[in-house]
């Protein structure tokens, strides 16, 4: 009896403070197997959602989010690296018309281009999985109808053309059928016989000639603001051939570079393929070559710094 009591004590603050919320507590249902009946204090107000002001540039992105988790999958790390890339141009084309910065008609035709280059490397990869390449293309081909279906619905725009080499899914991945490997007949081995007769050497050789090797020259790196203004230059660029085209364009001009301005350059992309082809191709103009180790510190991966000494002769 006293437990009780101690328990109606506790419990009827509790009750007297519930009641006041929702005028009353929630009454019994008359429905069988139904303990309580929906009270009107549990209720929460439902925010209002405002309609999306770009939905088309929304779906885009979601088609892409498709694409990327697929081609996540490949076990080819090589192309799904190159993909990688192409997909993050894409996303920034796309948030880019988002945020006003870029015409909307510009941003399409960036999109279907690099688009083709994803499915170029697609069919091109080396993946023992068909389904997952299937899967690509596909997601691929619903991207690209769909960014060409709104640009022709803009007006005048055109969009690029396809490449000779584009084929929409199910003509093209369609793998070889297997053929058992072939064991290779060894060639014959053949001896060649011993001469009969040897010359014996002359008794005088004439000494070789005696060459004085000139001192190698090495013009001046870029001044501060010549490389400044080339740094800039290849910064503002979006995509890895374009960075690499600007690099080449400055080599053929007959500039030399120093190993920290060449760890600048190489800095302008966040990719370790870029970032290994632009130190191999400045290093051979560089005036301090003893400083070859500033280039491999400042890649992430030991593999790429295996790829730049090798490219480079090191």
């Amino acid at each position: 009896m006293r437990r009780s009591t101690n328990t109606l004590r506790t419990r009827l603050p509790l009750l007297g403070f519930l009641a006041g919320l929702g005028g009353g507590l929630p009454e019994h249902s008359t429905q069988p197997g139904a303990a309580f009946a929906t009270s009107s204090f549990l209720a929460l107000p439902s925010a209002a959602a405002s309609p999306l002001r770009r939905p088309r540039i929304h779906t885009l992105l979601i088609d892409l989010t498709h694409i990327e988790a697929n081609n996540g999958e490949r076990d080819d790390r090589r192309t799904a690296r190159l993909i990688q890339q192409q997909i993050v141009a894409v996303r920034m084309e796309l948030l880019r018309a988002m945020g006003g910065e870029l015409p909307f008609h510009a941003a399409l035709q960036a999109t279907l281009s690099n688009l083709y280059l994803i499915a170029g490397h697609n069919s091109r990869s080396t993946d023992n999985d068909y389904d997952l390449v299937i899967r690509v293309a596909g997601s691929v081909e619903q991207m690209r109808l769909r960014a060409g279906q709104i640009l022709a619905n803009l007006g005048k725009y055109a969009p690029p053309p396809l490449p000779p080499s584009y084929r929409q899914p199910g003509a093209l991945y369609v793998p070889d059928p297997y053929l058992p490997p072939t064991i290779p007949v060894p060639p014959p081995v053949y001896q060649q016989p011993p001469p009969v007769y040897q010359q014996p050497p002359p008794v005088y050789q004439q000494p070789p000639p005696v060459y004085q090797q000139q001192p190698s020259y090495t013009g001046m790196p870029m001044t501060p603001q010549q490389f400044q203004g080339l740094l800039g230059q290849v910064q503002r660029l979006a995509f890895s051939n374009e960075k690499l085209n600007a690099v080449q364009d400055a080599v053929r001009s007959g500039y030399f570079f120093t190993c920290e301005q060449i760890v600048q350059l190489m800095r302008t992309s966040a990719f370790g393929d870029d970032q290994v082809k632009i130190g191999s191709l400045l290093y051979p103009r560089a005036v301090d070559p003893q400083n070859f180790s500033f280039l491999t510190s400042a890649l992430t991966f030991e593999s790429d710094r295996q790829r730049l000494r090798k490219a480079c002769g090191r």
